[in-house]
């Protein structure tokens, strides 16, 4: 769906999408980095070690940054919305957020 956005609206998110593409493929990669090492952990030790606990830590603690970096630029493109565009926003984000339950 379109929120008809204004050329200066545009540019600023565009930016914002930028960043946040730049932030989601380094927490992409720290998440396959954190899978690896689990499965390399429980292959070598096979039982739930310091080295598998530690490595689904950071498989967890990568994944939080990521769901917090994501509602994070959800809001930023929001702060760029008129408020006609932001209770447009309000509402495709809950039928998103309705449709992943």
């Amino acid at each position: 769906e379109e929120l008809e956005l204004d050329t200066e609206q545009k540019a600023r998110i565009d930016q914002i999408e930028a960043r946040f593409a730049a932030i989601r493929d380094a927490k992409e990669a720290e998440l396959r980095e954190a899978r690896e090492a689990i499965g390399e952990a429980l292959l070598r030790e096979k039982a739930l070690s310091e080295d598998v606990t530690a490595a689904t830590t950071r498989y967890h603690d990568a994944m939080v940054e990521l769901q917090l970096a994501t509602l994070d630029h959800l809001l930023a493109m929001r702060a760029e919305l008129t408020p006609e565009q932001a209770q447009e926003f309000d509402e495709i984000l809950g039928r998103a957020f309705d449709d992943q339950g």
